[in-house]
C-alpha cells in the first residue's frame, strides 16, 4: 500500500511541519513557496492539501487534484 502525500500549499507555523517531517507513514511536500500554477501540478498526485489564505482552492485546483480526499485549512 502507497504512502499519501500531504501537500502544504501555503506557509505554516514551523512546529506543524516537524509533526510532518517527522511521520514516517506519508508523503510529505512543501510546496508554500513555488508558483501557484505550478502548484496545480504538484497536487495532482496529493491525498490531501494543507492551505491557508494565499492559495485559491477553486475549480482549476480541485481539478488538479484528482486524488484529493481533503482539502484542510489551516489558521
Amino acid at each position: 500500500m502507497s504512502k499519501p502525500t500531504i501537500v502544504v500549499c501555503d506557509h505554516i507555523h514551523e512546529s506543524g511541519l516537524d509533526i510532518l517531517k517527522n511521520t514516517n507513514d506519508i508523503n510529505y511536500v512543501y510546496a508554500a513557496d513555488i508558483d501557484k500554477v505550478a502548484l496545480l501540478d504538484v497536487i495532482k498526485d496529493a491525498s490531501v492539501a494543507i492551505t491557508r489564505s494565499s492559495t485559491d482552492v477553486d475549480q482549476k485546483f480541485v481539478d488538479a487534484a484528482v486524488n484529493l480526499k481533503a482539502i484542510i485549512r489551516a489558521g
